[in-house]
């Protein structure tokens, strides 16, 4: 049975998730970076969960980069990784861009 989460629910959890792949990588720079535009990405992902089934869509790329990331396919997981964002970027533009119509 699925669960029904609030967008805040969510945003969390995505967050989380993203915690963990920084923190597992053991890259202490790439760590110090990201928590310097901590807030920018938290902005950004409340737009991002707007319209459809935007989480939904998340929560399975996620699922999908995990579970490379659990085998070691690196090669796999960086695809995975790069759909994903390439995924994000392309609503992100088409959130903003009826926003700015709106």
């Amino acid at each position: 049975m699925k669960l029904a989460l609030t967008a805040k629910d969510v945003v969390h959890l995505h967050n989380a998730f993203h915690q963990k792949i920084i923190l597992a990588s053991h890259n202490k720079r790439l760590c110090k970076q990201l928590n310097h535009v901590k807030a920018l990405i938290h902005y950004c992902r409340l737009f991002h969960f707007s319209g459809g089934k935007r989480a939904e869509t998340i929560q399975r790329e996620h699922a999908a980069i995990l579970a490379e990331l659990k085998e070691r396919r690196s090669h796999d997981a960086v695809k995975a990784m790069a759909d994903h964002l390439s995924h994000d970027l392309l609503h992100l533009k088409q959130v903003l861009s009826k926003t700015a119509q709106d």
